[in-house]
């Protein structure tokens, strides 16, 4: 699971972001803040794991990174909104580590189908852009996986979510 979410005094956005400091501005995203809760309906295990990013890459201001390496993971699925920034940036920075990259686009969105569009059009040169139940027909049988984001935030749309899932080599 990852989430966006700052200190209450947002010293850790990133100083020059408009995005992040329009957000400071409004007083939305701190960790210890309603914008920044799970939704109700979201069904955790006590073992999944959690990631607060600080940025608008999944792998900012944490250890995921790290974490998947470590964990010797090799192909991440994302997912989530919004697919021009949290999409696009984490299978950028997903594809630059060295992880293979679906994106299942139906399990996407931005703010406009054509802004949608448009970062799925750039993304294919870096990463697989398919529907997820395409791919669950190709789903393998026996790796095991290790889901690894979604996080639920209450500003203009009613989920922004980054969902990342790994496998571990064969």
């Amino acid at each position: 699971w990852v989430r966006t979410g700052f200190a209450d005094d947002y010293h850790d956005i990133p100083l020059h972001s408009p995005l992040f400091n329009h957000l400071k501005q409004i007083g939305a995203l701190r960790l210890n803040g309603p914008g920044c809760r799970w939704a109700p309906d979201l069904h955790q295990e006590e073992t999944d794991l959690q990631f607060d990013k600080t940025a608008v890459s999944a792998f900012s201001g944490n250890n995921l990174l790290a974490w998947l390496r470590q964990h010797r993971c090799h192909h991440l699925l994302l997912a989530g909104v919004s697919t021009s920034l949290a999409i696009e940036s984490t299978a950028r920075q997903a594809h630059d580590a060295g992880f293979q990259v679906t994106v299942l686009h139906d399990l996407c969105a931005a703010p406009t189908q054509e802004i949608h569009q448009q970062s799925l059009d750039t993304l294919q040169n870096l990463a697989e852009i398919t529907r997820s139940q395409a791919w669950m027909k190709g789903w393998p049988a026996s790796p095991p996986i290790v889901w690894a984001g979604i996080m639920h935030e209450c500003i203009t749309a009613p989920t922004f979510s980054v969902i990342l899932v790994c496998y571990y080599p064969l």
